[in-house]
């Protein structure tokens, strides 16, 4: 081979040897381009299933709407006459009915609103007061509360204070309780209502007697209120 067909195959090689390295670097980037493309896919529908929409007025994935909560404990005596303590919190409601109130004859006003556990709709507290004065707290409520809980050793226990046979909704009675009560109590205190924004908060303190709760015995749910209600209006 003459000096010339040296060269001419040299260069050959070499401008063969950049081209395979172009398109092999070309090769790389565009894979690791759809690489990170698809990773960044993958992200943000991760992402999307995991925060979610929040849905009108709070709606739940389950179809449950969330606008506060009712929290607190339940406070009765075992079998053995031991006190036993089980704490409960309902965040959530189903239709517009169980979260609402309404303004009556200018100065009065009336609230309806429950709240349940998202599982089970056995735990629940509703509460339903007035005609109440704007100025002034409430002095006409009635109340129904359920729990129910599973022990660790697949039994379980349900609290309510259904004494009733058809309307199930216990009035309850303001005042300090007493031993000789027949009838459930409630005490409450940093009661505020904002009709501009239907916050409604206030702490609480029902006594039950035996007689009116399924335990037979004097029980006490306290807890606190801290909700906002829907104004139902006419058109």
């Amino acid at each position: 081979m003459c000096k010339n067909e040296y060269v001419f195959s040299y260069v050959i090689f070499i401008l063969k040897r950049r081209y395979y390295l172009q398109h092999l670097s070309k090769l790389f980037f565009m894979k690791t381009f759809y690489l990170l493309l698809l990773a960044l896919s993958v992200c943000a529908v991760s992402c999307r299933t995991k925060e979610g929409a929040p849905g009108p007025a709070g709606a739940d994935a389950d179809g449950l709407n969330k606008q506060g909560s009712i929290s607190g404990t339940l406070r009765t005596t075992n079998s053995l006459g031991d006190s036993v303590v089980f704490p409960f919190q309902f965040n959530y409601y189903e239709s517009l009915d169980e979260n609402s109130y309404s303004e009556y004859k200018v100065s009065l006003f009336t609230f309806d609103f429950k709240r349940r556990s998202l599982k089970n709709a056995n735990n629940y507290f509703i509460m339903s007061g007035g005609p109440i004065a704007k100025t002034a707290t409430p002095t006409n409520l009635t109340v129904d509360f359920s729990l129910e809980e599973l022990n660790a050793n697949n039994t379980y226990f349900s609290f309510t204070d259904r004494t009733c046979s058809t309307d199930c909704f216990e009035t309850v009675y303001f005042g300090p309780y007493t031993a000789t009560a027949v009838t459930p109590v409630i005490a409450y205190s940093n009661y505020s209502f904002d009709f501009a924004t239907g916050h409604l908060f206030f702490n609480f303190k029902l006594t039950y007697p035996s007689a009116n709760n399924s335990f037979n015995k004097a029980s006490v749910v306290q807890g606190t209120v801290d909700v906002i209600l829907n104004q139902y209006i006419t058109p």
